[in-house]
């Protein structure tokens, strides 16, 4: 398997493993010491979530709470952990706390923070009022992106502001993949790729790609049979990135990419941004909207069978129709 073909260092001597294993165990009981000692320590009675790459605050309470303006008490109550608002680490582990009971108050200068979370616009654009929905048309394509964007508008358009491209773009890949649906049926949206299974395990699992009920049963069965694989092969969310792709990502693997993007489809999209970042090539594809090298790198050489290409140049279209006059 792949996985084995991994360089590993020689047997040591016995007396060697014995210190060595010693130290270990001193710097575990250190380190649980210092842990306990620490003011930051997590509370275990409260949920938490671990910081994902491109996340800010704002994201974390916009999932969590369902209002990303909700990040102050997410901040106040993980400051120990997170001194500067504007600065959270990836992996960072934070308490969600329960929301108090929002307390009228009138904005003034001074209590405004003079630049929202990175990542944020600075006016996050309007969503689609109901009849400016109906306006857009019975196009399904149409449809779609207004969806989308009244879903993940403002996460899109920061995000590909932080990036460098078009937020039309990644709507239009993420429409593609998945109609821009990352969750289906109360699970996020995966697809199973048995020729990947197959390169890392030798082990073959049935190539069905007929619903996500199909999806799920290969996965289990991949699990199955090997669990690391199974979790490499399968794509993810409304994007559609695989797991083998976790470290590139920011994750230690495949399985904390999977928890991350099925709990939040922010997390989601922000893993499609991190994706095109971290390629050169994708990017300037991306950033000149050449729809046939884009497809081609990020959906592989058959990508002209499924029209992929075609079908981003036309949400494209779909979302500049849609957008257009909103974020000016």
């Amino acid at each position: 398997m792949a996985q084995d073909l991994q360089h590993k260092p020689g047997p040591q001597p016995a007396a060697q493993r014995a210190q060595a294993a010693q130290a270990a165990t001193q710097r575990s009981e250190g380190q649980q010491q210092a842990n306990a000692a620490r003011p930051d320590s997590v509370d275990s009675s409260l949920p938490t979530v671990v910081v994902a790459p491109g996340q800010t605050l704002w994201d974390i309470a916009a999932a969590q709470y369902g209002d990303g303006q909700r990040w102050v008490e997410l901040w106040q109550a993980n400051r120990a952990r997170v001194p500067n608002a504007n600065a959270v680490r990836v992996g960072t582990v934070l308490v969600i706390p329960p929301l108090r009971a929002a307390t009228p108050r009138t904005p003034t200068v001074a209590a405004r923070t003079t630049q929202p979370p990175p990542g944020q616009p600075e006016h996050a654009p309007p969503p689609l009022s109901p009849d400016a929905k109906k306006a857009v048309g019975k196009a399904p394509a149409e449809r779609m992106a207004a969806d989308l964007y009244n879903a993940k508008g403002p996460l899109i358009v920061a995000q590909a502001a932080r990036v460098g491209i078009e937020p039309g773009v990644a709507a239009a890949c993420m429409m593609t993949e998945t109609g821009g649906r990352g969750q289906k049926g109360g699970q996020m949206t995966i697809r199973f790729e048995p020729a990947v299974f197959h390169k890392y395990t030798q082990q073959t699992v049935a190539d069905t790609h007929t619903n996500q009920a199909a999806e799920w049963q290969a996965f289990a069965a991949a699990k199955a049979i090997n669990e690391q694989a199974a979790f490499d092969s399968i794509s993810m969310g409304a994007a559609q990135v695989m797991g083998f792709n976790a470290v590139r990502l920011g994750y230690a693997d495949a399985q904390k990419m999977f928890a991350a993007l099925s709990g939040s489809d922010d997390a989601q999209a922000i893993g499609f941004f991190e994706f095109i970042r971290t390629s050169k090539a994708l990017l300037q594809a991306a950033q000149a909207k050449d729809w046939p090298n884009f497809a081609r790198l990020y959906n592989g050489p058959a990508y002209a069978q499924n029209a992929y290409d075609v079908k981003m140049a036309t949400y494209y279209a779909a979302w500049q129709r849609v957008t257009t006059g909103l974020n000016a």
